[in-house]
Parts: C-alpha cells; sequence; structure tokens
C-alpha cells in the first residue's frame, strides 16, 4: 500500500475526479477549453496529493498539499463559472462545491499540521492559516 492509499482525503479526491468526468462527458459540448482546464486542475488535486504523501520531508509534503488546495479552488472556480452559464444546476453545484470545501479543509488541516510540526510557523501564516 501507498501512502497516498492511506490518505482519507486522496479517496475523496478520487471520488471527485470520477464525478468531474461524468460531467465532461455529459455536458461540456463546445466548451472544449473550459472542459480541459477542469479536467486538469481536478486531476492535479489527486496527483498532488500523491507526489506530496511520497515526500520524506514535512515541508515538502506541505508544499504539495498546498498546490493540491490551489487546484481544488480552481476547480471551484470552474463550477461557478458552469453553474453562471447554466451547464449544471444549483443542486449539482452545491454538492460539487460541499466535496471542494471537504478536500479543502482537510488537506489544509495537513498541510498546516506538516508546517508546525517542522517548526515553521511562519508557513502557515504565509499559507493562509
Amino acid at each position: 500500500m501507498l501512502d497516498q492509499d492511506k490518505l482519507s482525503v486522496y479517496k475523496l479526491a478520487l471520488a471527485f475526479r470520477a464525478e468531474v468526468e461524468d460531467v465532461l462527458e455529459k455536458k461540456m459540448a463546445g466548451r472544449a477549453n473550459l472542459a480541459d482546464q477542469l479536467q486538469r486542475a481536478a486531476t492535479s488535486v489527486v496527483l498532488n496529493i500523491a507526489e506530496g504523501s511520497g515526500r520524506f520531508q514535512k515541508l515538502d509534503k506541505a508544499r504539495f498539499y498546498s498546490f493540491a488546495i490551489g487546484s481544488a479552488a480552481e476547480c471551484a472556480a470552474v463550477y461557478d463559472i458552469l453553474l453562471t452559464i447554466k451547464v449544471i444546476d444549483s443542486a449539482q453545484y452545491m454538492s460539487v462545491k460541499q466535496k471542494i470545501v471537504e478536500i479543502t479543509a482537510m488537506l489544509t488541516s495537513l498541510r498546516n499540521s506538516l508546517a508546525r510540526r517542522s517548526g515553521a510557523r511562519d508557513y502557515v501564516k504565509k499559507a493562509g492559516k
């Protein structure tokens, strides 16, 4: 078993990525650029969690979790756009946004914990707590 397989946030991010695929397949005709951005950002969340979990230094792990947080925020912005242009309805939007909030909260907690345990209190402050 790899380290990422032990993380609940990794499993949640994988489930989120699968959900993104459903939206891409069903509703993104004529929106190739937006679909590509969403696909890359959602994949980046999963890959950065995996890469971070494979690192040995705490601050290195925290850095990759920060990248995953940024990619999750990018996914949220794409979903904001999808709602605005009526590609998805508000129920779908709220469901996805809740998952993104949960993923972000879990990653923020992991990142901050790692930074504190490494003695890098300034890192936590700069990262936005």
